[in-house]
């Protein structure tokens, strides 16, 4: 019989937090709602060592992902019991589960209504101690933001900018209204992307974004109040205005929780 050394035990006392894996990526396919998606993620999975041990068994945490996300079909709810079997196969008192992936949704352009393609990543966060549960799932698009200032003060036109925005919702997010959340997002933003602009959108989505100017602060108030409405739990707002006129880009971040507001920025 081959020597185990990861069940060696260990006099150093020490324990450790988080040994695992990462960047590996696995085929999956996600029921949200009434839609299914598939996709290639990236997973970073972890579990808690105790200070009596000398290693982890890390085959153990890849015999996991395999069997329950390689080429399956599941749920959000599916990925309470993958964190769970980690624990249960590792033999400790705890384990968390990253996963990345992109989702593709069709929109349809504003007056050409050409067919179009947006690109949304989720990352989901599992993790679990003891009895402690923590969760969340953030979403991450993009929009067009435009300066209130710069369309004040020229003459012709205002500056205007791509602007990712990632959303967290903390808590039971396997039962939010994904569709609505996605939409709502959308709706915030001085005017949408698309993949296909014929010459009538270009004109529609200038102009739109053009009455519709918001400054960071602006667009990240209205993110957290409208999400806050329909999402019940924290929700955390963070934006990247990867701006056009100057040399950096611009960060914000806020937070809204049993209708406590606080803007960080």
């Amino acid at each position: 019989m081959l020597k185990d050394l990861q069940n060696e035990k260990d006099n150093r006392h020490i324990s450790i937090s988080n040994i695992g894996i990462c960047d590996y990526k696995l085929p999956i396919s996600l029921i949200i709602g009434e839609n299914v998606y598939h996709s290639i993620c990236t997973i970073a999975s972890n579990v808690m060592l105790d200070e009596k041990a000398r290693g982890a068994h890390l085959s153990r945490i890849i015999t996991v992902l395999n069997e329950y996300l390689y080429g399956k079909t599941i749920e959000l709810k599916d990925f309470n019991y993958i964190v769970e079997e980690t624990i249960r196969l590792s033999g400790t008192n705890g384990a968390s589960l990253k996963i990345s992936f992109d989702i593709i949704l069709q929109r349809f352009a504003p007056i050409s209504k050409k067919a179009s393609y947006i690109t949304v990543n989720l990352q989901i966060n599992n993790a679990r101690l003891s009895e402690n549960t923590d969760k969340s799932i953030s979403i991450s698009m993009l929009g067009t933001s435009l300066c209130p200032c710069s369309k004040e003060i020229s003459k012709y036109g205002a500056h205007n900018q791509k602007c990712k925005v990632i959303i967290t919702l903390y808590g039971d997010y396997e039962t939010m209204d994904f569709d609505n959340i996605i939409r709502t997002i959308e709706e915030q933003f001085s005017a949408n992307v698309y993949s296909t602009v014929k010459r009538e959108d270009e004109k529609y989505l200038t102009e739109h974004a053009y009455e519709n100017p918001k400054f960071s602060e602006d667009l990240l108030r209205d993110l957290l109040i409208n999400v806050g409405n329909i999402y019940d739990g924290k929700v955390v707002a963070e934006l990247i205005n990867y701006e056009s006129i100057h040399e950096h880009n611009v960060y914000a971040k806020g937070v809204i929780n049993n209708n406590e507001k606080v803007l960080k920025k």
